[in-house]
């Protein structure tokens, strides 16, 4: 059981961070779409 735990443990983690990343970029092409917008509409 525990080399099992052991083995799904870094997976889960890799899951995680590779979810987290995702919601990270979705984030930062949301405020890159917008900081253009904003200085195109201030000129």
């Amino acid at each position: 059981m525990t080399e099992i735990i052991k083995g799904i443990i870094p997976l889960i983690s890799n899951l995680l961070l590779a979810v987290g990343h995702f919601f990270l970029q979705k984030k930062i092409d949301k405020t890159n779409w917008k900081v253009p917008q904003r200085e195109e509409n201030t000129n």
